[in-house]
Parts: structure tokens; C-alpha cells; sequence
């Protein structure tokens, strides 16, 4: 589930959450942005942010994969990076931070961003697990850099 498999990511000129043209340079946002469009499939999963898509096709793997074939899945999600967006509902859970934040509460969608990620893996998890893949896993977690401090 690379960048170019789908058509999306940086490569095909989107940034890290939502099908878009402006790349990283795309300002703080909430919600789903004016100019987000469903994937190249039509996929309208959280209004095509990117993440949520590249989700939607691991988790179809996963539950369409033979369990007793071995299965190497590399799943590389951009959400935790700039430009900062995420679905509302996600950054209304991280509300309670906002009366402390910068102006554009860039932690509190920082906050909210990770929290997807966080939904991803816990979905990705159940699904190994309903398919008895699980105690045979290696889940590997990684990074790319340390970040700014919001």
C-alpha cells in the first residue's frame, strides 16, 4: 500500500489526509476541506482522506487473505504530518484543549490526527485477530522524524 499503488500521496500531488492538490502546503484544517474529493476509486471514506482510504484496502486484504499463507503488509500512514487536517468528529474530542492552544489549535489537531492513526491500528489489529492472524504477527512501528512541537 505505497504512495503510488493508489494513485495518492505525495506523489501524486495530495497531501497526507485528503485528496488535494496543494500538498504540504494546505493550511490547519478541520473537517472535511472544500476542495476534498473522493480517491481515484471513488472511495468516499471520511471524504476521501488519504489515510482512511489506504485503511480501507488493508483491511480488505487482510480480510481476504488466506490466513495459513504468510502475509507481509506494509502500511506507511501520512496523517501524523503536516498539513494538519483531520475529520471533525476527531478534533471534537480533543475540544478541551482548545481555550489553551495556539490560535490555529495546532495541538489540539495534532491531538486529534494521532487519535485517527491510533483508530487505524486498533482497527488493522481486530482484523488480524478475526482472522487468527494475530499470534503470528510482527507489528513493526517506526518514524520518519521527530516533529515540531505544537
Amino acid at each position: 500500500l505505497g504512495e503510488g499503488r493508489l494513485g495518492e500521496g505525495p506523489a501524486w500531488g495530495a497531501n497526507n489526509t485528503c485528496v488535494r492538490d496543494c500538498g504540504c502546503g494546505c493550511s490547519v484544517e478541520v473537517g472535511p476541506p472544500a476542495e476534498c474529493a473522493a480517491g481515484p476509486l471513488g472511495d468516499p471514506w471520511w471524504g476521501g482522506y488519504e489515510d482512511s482510504l489506504f485503511e480501507k484496502h488493508a483491511l480488505a486484504l487482510v480480510e481476504g487473505h488466506d490466513a495459513a499463507v504468510p502475509l507481509f503488509l506494509f502500511f506507511a500512514p501520512h496523517i501524523v504530518h503536516t498539513p494538519l487536517q483531520v475529520p471533525q468528529e476527531y478534533a471534537d474530542r480533543f475540544a478541551f484543549i482548545a481555550p489553551t492552544d495556539k490560535p490555529r489549535h495546532q495541538r489540539q489537531v495534532y491531538h486529534a490526527m494521532v487519535s485517527f492513526a491510533d483508530d487505524i491500528v486498533g482497527n488493522l489489529t481486530a482484523a488480524f485477530k478475526r482472522k487468527g492472524m494475530w499470534d503470528d504477527t510482527l507489528v513493526v512501528f517506526s518514524t520518519d522524524n521527530g516533529g515540531p512541537v505544537y
